[in-house]
């Protein structure tokens, strides 16, 4: 194999199909056409004399030797854009792209917004914005460069690093909560109208702490969602109450669309982490963007460090 014949594009290429699973799903998706996408794989597999991808009717599969590449092709990338990055650091510039990857109900609330802050300090860098079910961040191969991730992270080859802490708390428009405005514990609210979301078949219980006793609010079952913008929605229409991160209600409670139900009670703490691969931690766009989704997220969602 002449090893210098392998080219990024294609190995690029070869990473989309492997992500995707199926030729049209990563045309479609990265705007590549299939007949490149296809060329690539086999220009790959003539070079390096190895059959990377076996076809069938259900799409592409790894075989061994692909998916050795698959784990080890970040690593190249990333030489890669160190090398340019360092070259455009001569410049005073940080350019490319990074890909930044985010639970889907949570990340269109904060990181658009924290986005934006690092796109005016970097005017020549661009964005990936991916959003996930918090569910399937770990199940599938997704290629990124940081990851926002809410709760414990499992142990994975990634580095985490903890922002802080976030609360959850049962929030009702004004008119449904002025009816329970007398309510000093959980006990006071039950039988009230409520959100109940379900994962994967099960009901997210609504857990409110007081003096380090953990207790669970017993609503009444009004509106069943699978979702917290959906949650959120029906808790402004003031049929229902919702359970709810503090800050995934921020904007609701400034313009007195929200108000908390027991305000000086929460849920117990979940800790939101900021993780990234070992191999990006030399990229200096990437080191940059981490610093400055650190230093806007503390200030823009947590409650405390």
């Amino acid at each position: 194999m002449d090893r210098d014949q392998v080219e990024i594009k294609a190995l690029r290429h070869f990473m989309m199909l492997a992500q995707a699973g199926n030729l049209s799903r990563a045309s479609r998706e990265h705007s590549v056409a299939k007949g490149t996408l296809s060329a690539s794989l086999k220009r790959l597999e003539e070079q390096t004399g190895l059959l990377l991808m076996e076809r069938s009717q259900n799409g592409l599969h790894l075989t061994e030797a692909g998916q050795a590449l698959a784990e080890r092709a970040p690593a190249v990338f990333d030489a890669h854009d160190v090398a340019i990055s360092a070259a455009m650091r001569a410049h005073s510039k940080i350019e490319g792209s990074v890909r930044v990857v985010a639970a889907h109900e949570f990340g269109a609330t904060i990181l658009g917004e924290a986005a934006i802050a690092i796109a005016r300090k970097a005017p020549s860098l661009q964005f990936d914005l991916e959003f996930y079910p918090a569910e399937t961040l770990f199940r599938r191969l997704v290629d990124f460069d940081c990851m926002i991730f809410f709760g414990e992270p499992p142990a994975t080859w990634l580095i985490a690093r903890k922002l802080g802490e976030v609360r959850y708390a049962v929030y009702a428009a004004p008119a449904l909560q002025s009816k329970f405005s007398h309510a000093r514990d959980c006990e006071d609210l039950t039988g009230m109208p409520g959100v109940e979301l379900r994962r994967n078949g099960l009901s997210e219980p609504w857990l409110v702490e007081s003096s380090s006793i953990t207790t669970s609010v017993r609503f009444e079952t009004r509106f069943r969602v699978h979702d917290y913008w959906m949650a959120r929605y029906i808790a402004q229409s003031g049929l229902a109450a919702a359970y709810l991160p503090s800050f995934f209600v921020r904007d609701d409670l400034r313009a007195g669309l929200l108000r908390p139900l027991l305000p000086d009670r929460g849920s117990p703490s979940h800790g939101v982490h900021l993780l990234y691969p070992q191999s990006r931690k030399a990229n200096p766009r990437v080191r940059m963007v981490v610093e400055e989704l650190d230093r806007t997220l503390r200030a823009m969602v947590l409650d405390g460090n």
